[in-house]
């Protein structure tokens, strides 16, 4: 009977300390898995606020290229007025040339 107890004795120590390390390596888990969620959330902001940025860079871009397709169409136009006057000038001088050839 006390081998018995013994032998039982024995196999509780051995099942609880089964247990503990089963806990240990349980807590370890839960500690890197925390820690790689930890570092997700970080790696995701990170991301979030690049794209933030990259959006930004975008905008300014896009505000770059309106501006100079304004100023485009507004040299155009000046480009056209300066042309029809330098043909008005010509015509003018054309007329006052042949007034005094007649």
């Amino acid at each position: 009977a006390d081998r018995s107890m013994a032998h039982e004795s024995e196999h509780r120590r051995h099942i609880a300390a089964s247990r503990e390390e089963v806990e240990g390596q349980l807590a370890d888990l839960e500690t890197l898995h925390a820690s790689e969620v930890n570092a997700m959330v970080k790696e995701i902001s990170r991301l979030r606020q690049a794209v933030k940025e990259g959006i930004e860079q975008l905008t300014a871009i896009e505000d770059r290229i309106r501006h100079a397709e304004a100023e485009r169409e507004f040299c155009k136009g000046r480009v056209i007025a300066v042309e029809r006057e330098a043909s008005i000038a010509l015509e003018q001088q054309a007329e006052a040339f042949n007034e005094r050839q007649r």
